[in-house]
């Protein structure tokens, strides 16, 4: 009776011994009542291979989920691809028939670049200059205004040229109204900069670029906007907070450049405004100017 007593207390205490949580007094006497007893000892060996089995189980058990796991991943990681891909290619073909249309209006327009009429004004953090330009047949007229309400009035704020040229390749009059003066300059002296249609992004220089082609449908957001009241698309980089261009729908035309700038701290947008009109300039708009009254100062060559 007693011993059977002993058996019912190891038997409660086997499962601790496996797990190695009983006391080493009390593994001692469960390992001496082992050796005496087969039943407990025969006990023990099923516990342990059911305990074994039962791991085993759950092994399996895990690695079937970490399997089934690792499929659902992949496959979701599958489906991400194919949707990033499928944007990009969407993204692509919608911005290349975009650029391509705009292509077309603008070799609908037949540009004539020996006759054109264009307002450029460029607005900046410190400074509005707003140059309007005639070209006609190698006669060139330019009026130049800047404000610059950031500076000294007396020196900025409304500060004036007019140039005029009378033959392209070897001089030009620039006339400063404000000073009531004028002076001969060769086209490339004293850092004057001429403006044309030239300085501006066309369509053709994108579309006529396989490469920059290429970059521009996968690498830029192309959207409609409103912009100088005419319908216009504004073609964007994707990963650029400031830089954007806008085209007119109709005409392929580039009528704004947008950037940004930075002085010291702050950040600035700045942008160019352009309009542009082609075979809308007269003999009268690229004439000589009336000189009378203005001095003539030393020839600059």
């Amino acid at each position: 009776m007693e011993n059977k007593e002993n058996c019912k207390i190891i038997k409660d205490l086997l499962p601790s011994y496996i797990d190695e949580l009983t006391s080493e007094e009390t593994q001692k006497y469960i390992e001496n009542h082992l050796n005496d007893c087969n039943d407990c000892k025969e006990t023990l060996e099923n516990m342990k291979k059911n305990l074994e089995n039962e791991k085993k189980e759950v092994t399996n058990k895990s690695i079937k989920y970490a399997k089934k796991y690792n499929k659902k991943i992949k496959k979701l990681i599958a489906i991400i691809l194919i949707l990033i891909l499928t944007i990009c290619m969407v993204t692509f073909v919608r911005n290349a028939i975009i650029l391509i249309r705009l292509k077309r209006n603008w070799d609908k327009q037949d540009y004539n670049f020996n006759n054109y009429h264009m307002i450029w004004s460029h607005h900046s953090y410190d400074q509005t200059s707003v140059f309007e330009i005639y070209y006609k047949d190698g006669k060139f007229y330019e009026i130049i205004h800047m404000f610059s309400p950031l500076r000294e009035k007396e020196n900025y704020d409304t500060y004036s040229k007019l140039y005029i040229y009378q033959d392209v390749l070897e001089e030009r009059i620039a006339i400063y109204e404000n000073e009531k003066n004028y002076r001969i300059e060769t086209p490339d002296s004293n850092g004057i900069y001429q403006i044309s249609p030239n300085n501006f992004v066309h369509i053709e220089e994108i579309v006529n670029d396989t490469k920059r082609f290429i970059l521009t449908c996968f690498t830029n957001i192309i959207t409609d906007e409103i912009c100088n009241g005419k319908e216009a698309y504004r073609i964007k980089p994707l990963f650029d907070k400031y830089n954007a261009l806008y085209i007119d729908k109709e005409t392929g035309i580039t009528i704004r450049m947008k950037s940004g700038v930075q002085y010291g701290d702050i950040h600035a947008d700045t942008y160019s405004d352009i309009v542009f009109e082609i075979d809308a300039v007269t003999e009268e708009n690229v004439a000589k100017p009336n000189l009378e009254g203005y001095t003539l100062q030393a020839d600059t060559k």
